[in-house]
């Protein structure tokens, strides 16, 4: 009980206590954040078992935090082997279509001809790389940006929710 009055979030119904259960049931409209008389007027009835106190709330947070941390590592993991695998493709096309006059001179007649048989196919490989390279990277990149925006878009939610509160409070004193 302490910690509820810690946090001390009112219940958005006017004239109602401080909110005490969470819900968190997918599917409900309802608000989320409510007192116990929204109870008593029927709220969230349909689905009780997705009825939490604010207690367990910080507890499910602190784990989404803990858990969150762990997504970022390992999208940073991810992002590592990303760049380690580009390194070891740069590495690879570098050794295999650029040569110098002197790294040139270093090679027997059988050599050439096997390098002239890649640099011959050069646009191909080009083209299939770059292609193939870019396509995965524009579905990535689009996947990040829409991942990215839908989280900006909460942040704007919780930010406008905030404002309204605030001007609410704000009127409520004049």
């Amino acid at each position: 009980m302490n910690q509820i009055k810690e946090l001390e979030i009112k219940c958005s119904i006017e004239d109602h206590d401080y909110a005490q259960l969470v819900c968190l049931n997918k599917e409900c409209k309802a608000n989320r954040v409510y007192c116990d008389q929204c109870i008593r007027n029927g709220d969230h009835i349909a689905h009780i078992n997705d009825q939490w106190n604010i207690q367990k709330l910080i507890l499910i947070f602190q784990n989404i935090e803990k858990e969150s941390e762990t997504l970022k590592s390992d999208l940073c993991l991810i992002n590592q082997e990303i760049n380690k695998i580009f390194t070891q493709l740069n590495q690879k096309i570098t050794k295999k279509y650029q040569y110098s006059k002197e790294r040139l001179q270093k090679l027997d007649a059988k050599q050439l001809h096997q390098i002239l048989n890649y640099i011959i196919k050069y646009e191909e490989v080009e083209k299939s790389v770059l292609n193939e390279v870019k396509k995965c990277s524009d579905d990535m990149i689009m996947q990040i940006k829409r991942y990215t925006s839908e989280l900006k878009i909460e942040e704007l939610l919780i930010k406008n929710s905030r404002k309204i509160k605030y001007n609410t409070v704000i009127l409520k004193r004049y």
